[in-house]
């Protein structure tokens, strides 16, 4: 059941002010974004669904709202662009509360 993705989509991660091109994959514990085959795969990051502390949404250019923001719980942030950020977040904090629920 863990290998189950639930969403999957386009996404640009931002890293050091960089926009990496790639994929975002939803699994009912984690987060996985892996890089188009031309950048460097060492970008390619896993984030748990329990490291999570918030997320909270950014426009790019002040006016496109297609920003999302993972704050973690050790005071970091993964920010990415991509689409339908509301549903993102949603079926994100969805799993998170049921994670929570579930120990």
């Amino acid at each position: 059941m863990d290998n189950l993705i639930l969403r999957s989509g386009g996404a640009n991660h931002i890293i050091d002010d960089k926009l990496i091109s790639g994929k975002l994959d939803l699994y009912p514990d984690k987060l996985i974004f892996q890089v188009h085959k031309f950048h460097n795969p060492s970008y390619d990051t896993e984030i748990l669904l329990s490291e999570i502390q918030k997320i909270e949404f950014f426009n790019t250019l002040d006016f496109v709202p297609n920003g999302l923001t993972l704050v973690l719980k050790d005071g970091s942030n993964e920010k990415f662009t991509l689409n339908f950020r509301k549903g993102w977040r949603s079926e994100i904090e969805d799993l998170i509360a049921q994670n929570t629920h579930a120990l």
